[in-house]
């Protein structure tokens, strides 16, 4: 065996157990249709800032609740969320949702 070859042999990566067949996770997916997601998945499925989530949480009554686990784990129902998104697609579409933010007028003295 030439040294070259040597070298390659170690460097080769070890075998890895392969993923699961599609068919694989799609059974899993029909036996567990729902599952749990933490506050940084919901806010990245809607598209919005962390905290932007809790403030939807306390102006709209109807977005989900989270589910608490133990005392500092919080998820929510991946179905719950999207049926959520599915009613605020059927709610009149507003340009502006809020006023926003009023300036000072300049005065100069």
């Amino acid at each position: 065996m030439k040294v070259e070859e040597a070298i390659y042999r170690k460097s080769e990566a070890p075998v890895v157990a392969k993923a699961p067949a599609v068919e694989e996770a799609t059974d899993l997916a029909e036996s567990w249709p729902e599952r749990f997601i933490r506050v940084r998945e919901v806010a990245k499925g809607l598209g919005v800032s962390v905290s932007t989530v809790y403030k939807i949480m306390a102006a709209q009554p109807e977005f989900p609740r989270p589910i608490a686990l133990s005392e500092r784990t919080v998820v929510w129902s991946d179905k719950e969320v999207r049926d959520w998104m599915e009613f605020k697609k059927t709610q009149p579409r507003h340009l502006t949702l809020h006023p926003g933010r009023r300036r000072k007028p300049n005065t100069v003295s």
